[in-house]
């Protein structure tokens, strides 16, 4: 399930919880949250602190914008917010 989580409930999950639905990873076997209610400027900004290298800043800010587990904003970042291919580029039909 890749529904995106709301601010909502963002604000009711603890810290040491992790996500059960996002875009899954097969390599590492998380899932990565989604965030819903970020704009496409925030958005922006994460991916700006992550092309700059500045994964740390990242993460904070993101853990900051969508109030979310410090540790969520860190799996997000870590998988750019997509998963990891386990065999290479996907096929055209995925």
């Amino acid at each position: 399930m890749d529904d995106p989580y709301t601010q909502a409930e963002l604000k009711q999950i603890r810290e040491d919880s992790k996500p059960t639905r996002g875009l899954y990873c097969k390599k590492c076997g998380h899932y990565i949250p989604q965030f819903g209610d970020l704009s496409d400027a925030q958005l922006a900004r994460v991916q700006t602190l992550l092309r700059e290298g500045r994964a740390m800043m990242a993460i904070i800010e993101l853990s900051t914008m969508a109030d979310c587990p410090f540790t969520w904003a860190k799996l997000w970042v870590t998988h750019r917010g997509r998963p990891e291919y386990v065999y290479g580029t996907p096929c055209p039909f995925c």
